[in-house]
C-alpha cells in the first residue's frame, strides 16, 4: 500500500479531525533524530526501528491506559 503522506501531514490531519483527534498517535520511525521530531509533533509517543513486538505494546498500553500499567508521560 503507497504512503499517503508524511508523518507530519498525517499527524496534523489526525489531530485536526474531531472523529480522530482524541486517538493517542504513537509514531514509528528508523529516523535516529525522531526525539527533536516527538517535541514538534503533537504525538503522544515514539518508537525507532527495528522493535519488538513488546516494545510495541508496552507503548500501547502506556498510552491507553498509563496509570493502570504504571506509566509515566513521554511528554
Amino acid at each position: 500500500m503507497p504512503a499517503v503522506g508524511d508523518g507530519e501531514s498525517i499527524v496534523h490531519k489526525l489531530k485536526n479531525n474531531p472523529r480522530f483527534s482524541h486517538i493517542p498517535i504513537i509514531l514509528m520511525s528508523g529516523d535516529i533524530y525522531i526525539e527533536k521530531l516527538f517535541q514538534h509533533l503533537d504525538i503522544n509517543d515514539f518508537i525507532t526501528k527495528p522493535f519488538t513486538i513488546d516494545d510495541l505494546l508496552k507503548k500501547i498500553e502506556c498510552n491507553t491506559l498509563p496509570l493502570q500499567n504504571g506509566c509515566s508521560s513521554s511528554k
